[in-house]
């Protein structure tokens, strides 16, 4: 997986044994289909990478790209809420994030933009 191909892109992460992750994946088949040019990559939150597999089939993911994740990349991602997702630009700088249970919560991170904080450096004299 390369998050450096000058694309913009979701990235959602999901774990086992989360039914509000199970529920999200109904919505993210939707918004796929619906915004097709837009990549979603899917971290599965597991034990092993058996386990991730065994998530794949019982939900019906294989349509996705769909990576394992284990602790340390949760970790480095600083996900501490499921499912949960950032919408990423192209030079790969979040643009949003958001707990991400149904459709309108991906909508909304695209289309609901934060406002930008005005930098220190950026401040008028």
């Amino acid at each position: 997986m390369n998050l450096y191909d000058g694309k913009s892109k979701i990235i959602l992460f999901t774990m086992n044994n989360c039914n509000a992750c199970k529920e999200t994946y109904s919505a993210v088949k939707t918004f796929i289909a619906s915004h097709p040019g837009l990549p979603v990559t899917l971290f599965l939150y597991a034990q092993d990478a058996d386990e991730a597999e065994e998530m794949v089939n019982t939900n019906e993911l294989a349509d996705f790209q769909v990576v394992w994740a284990d602790r340390a990349l949760i970790d480095s991602y600083k996900v501490n809420r499921f499912p949960f997702a950032f919408y990423l630009s192209e030079e790969q700088v979040i643009l949003n994030k958001s707990v991400t249970n149904y459709l309108h919560h991906f909508e909304q991170m695209m289309t609901q933009l934060p406002q930008a904080k005005p930098s220190a450096f950026n401040k008028s004299a």
